[in-house]
């Protein structure tokens, strides 16, 4: 028997992990999940650059944790596109439109990138696409905002999307630890 999709009230769109060989890779991937990043062509209209060293751009950093909820279960093990696609047929009641693989490929790839799944119970559904990791906070921020659906970024992306229109605050950088204190306090 199939095993059901993740669903709950309090589920963000799920990052499911499929491959569990290398337990270090899925931790750096969460990792990155959590790492602040800000889209340079949106501060452009707002401004200015945004600094990681400097925790007064805050308000123009995301993270994707804020937006998708890992899931790290084996019996997902091995799912694949086509098996999410037959697993939340058209007309569904879950709470997401798409959701996210973590597979070996994701794990084993420099960029991670994880397999970005449509599964949008009425519309016309994209073909599954590769997302890496740091472009997630950007498409569920826009998404957040009704800016896109989560289809349009199939042609917008690309199956080879570099991060170049990123500001990333990694660990140690000012704005990396204000996100860190201001998780720490909700």
């Amino acid at each position: 028997m199939p095993v059901p999709l993740p669903s709950g009230d309090d589920l963000a769109v799920p990052v499911i992990r499929t491959d569990f060989s290398d337990d270090a890779a899925w931790q750096r991937l969460l990792q990155v999940l959590r790492t602040p990043v800000a889209l340079k062509d949106l501060i452009a209209t707002a401004g200015g650059e945004p600094d990681a060293d400097n925790a007064e751009d805050i308000d123009f950093f995301t993270a994707a944790d804020l937006h998708v909820t890992p899931v790290s279960d084996r019996r997902f093990e091995g799912l694949q596109a086509e098996d999410v696609i037959q697993l939340a047929p058209t007309g569904h009641a879950l709470e997401y439109d798409h959701l996210y693989l973590a597979d070996a490929r994701t794990l084993t790839d420099t960029s991670m990138p994880l397999l970005g799944i449509d599964i949008d119970a009425e519309g016309e559904r994209a073909t599954p696409f590769r997302v890496s990791v740091l472009n997630v906070a950007g498409i569920e921020n826009n998404l957040d905002l009704g800016n896109m659906y989560f289809f349009e970024f199939h042609d917008e992306l690309g199956a080879e999307h570099a991060e170049s229109g990123l500001v990333i605050a990694g660990p140690g950088t000012a704005v990396w630890n204000e996100y860190q204190r201001l998780n720490e306090a909700d």
